[in-house]
């Protein structure tokens, strides 16, 4: 029931990310359609842990399998390379930065494009 309800609020804010990035604002609900997004048909895995959206209109979903950023058109996963696996939770905060909470690397932060890591992994990388 869980995961059913998390791809439902992803397939929501999915399609409301979709008519903003087509320049449908207007609150008119004509022509609004609705897309349910799994590892079928363009997401890359079928599970999520958590979502959020951020203020360039970017909405990021952390799972298991490591961290996505949609775009309203495609998904871009961010490989093992970049030190990001099991994301658990994410946040973005009042300065509009990407905080995300992993199992094995404890909280990393992503502000403009770049990964910073806890002190205690002492480590940080540049993404796109």
């Amino acid at each position: 029931i869980f995961q059913s309800m998390v791809m439902f609020f992803m397939s929501f804010l999915l399609c409301a990310v979709s008519a903003q990035a087509a320049g449908n604002d207007s609150g008119d609900e004509a022509g609004t359609a609705v897309a349910l997004y799994n590892n079928r048909n363009g997401l890359p895995t079928s599970e999520a842990n958590a979502v959020v959206q951020s203020g360039d209109g970017f909405i990021w979903i952390g799972g298991y399998s490591g961290l996505i950023r949609y775009d309203g058109n495609e998904f871009y996963r961010f490989d093992a390379t970049t030190g990001i696996t099991s994301v658990v939770s994410l946040y973005v905060d009042s300065k509009d930065r990407l905080w995300i909470g992993t199992n094995d690397r404890g909280i990393v932060l992503y502000e403009h494009g770049d990964f910073s890591f806890s002190e205690k992994s002492r480590d940080s990388s540049r993404h796109p």
